[in-house]
């Protein structure tokens, strides 16, 4: 499952989450903007050309 929250409260949610028995980790963040040359991005998926992608985070091992 993945939840799309506000940056000013997703350490919040991420502990409430915690608490709760439930791990969390942050996969990426929303931002607009153009995309960088060359830095992984993935853009025009499916036949749609509806913006850029690319996910960071610190995924759990």
């Amino acid at each position: 499952m993945i939840a799309v929250v506000d940056a000013a409260a997703a350490d919040g949610i991420a502990r409430a989450l915690t608490a709760a028995g439930i791990p969390t980790w942050e996969a990426g963040r929303v931002t607009i903007g153009d995309a960088p040359a060359g830095a992984g991005f993935e853009q025009g998926a499916k036949g749609v050309d509806g913006g850029a992608v690319r996910l960071t985070g610190r995924y759990r091992d």
